[in-house]
This record gives C-alpha cells, structure tokens and sequence, in this order.
C-alpha cells in the first residue's frame, strides 16, 4: 500500500518583499530508476503542476519532480532545462 505525502503537512510557504516566494518543506530521498526515468525539458509556459499533470496525470506529485531535480524554489523553471521525471509507481512504492 502506498501512502501519499502531503508536502504541505511540514511545510510552509514564505512570501519576500519582491513578490517571491518559496515553499520550505521536507523532501523525499530520490534514487534514480534504471531506464524508467524520463526527462522533459522546459519549454514556455511550464510550471512544475502542469509537467506533473501531462506526465502523472495528477498534479499532486508535483513534489516528486521538484525533490528528483534538487529544485530549491519549484515556483521558478528555466527555459530549456531538463527535468528528469521519476518514474512514479517506484516513488509509490518506496513511501
């Protein structure tokens, strides 16, 4: 049975002066899956939500993608840049 983190259950959402902000939580540990990974490189109007939707089908698991790439502010995304995206039932059964 696999359990679904909430990585909002520890975490909390700090707003700076600029407008910016970050979500200070604790991640999960990530060991990459021989050959059942994927990568999706950043393209315009990405945010981390929608890759979790397009690849998972439930933005939920946004934290997954964030935590496998050491994204330090998941709010901010680089044009180009690859993500690797884990594959999920291996997460699921790792929780």
């Amino acid at each position: 049975m696999a359990i679904y983190v909430n990585p909002y259950l520890n975490g909390d959402i700090i707003s700076f002066d600029d407008g910016s902000s970050i979500l200070k939580r604790n991640t999960i540990d990530y060991n990459p899956s021989a050959g059942k990974d994927i990568v999706h490189t950043v393209m315009e109007n990405d945010t981390i939500w929608g890759i979790a939707n397009l690849k998972y089908g439930d933005d939920k698991w946004w934290y997954v993608i964030a935590d496998a790439n050491g994204l330090y502010n998941p709010f901010i995304l680089t044009l180009g840049q690859d993500l690797i995206i884990p594959d999920l039932d291996i997460v699921k059964a790792t929780s």
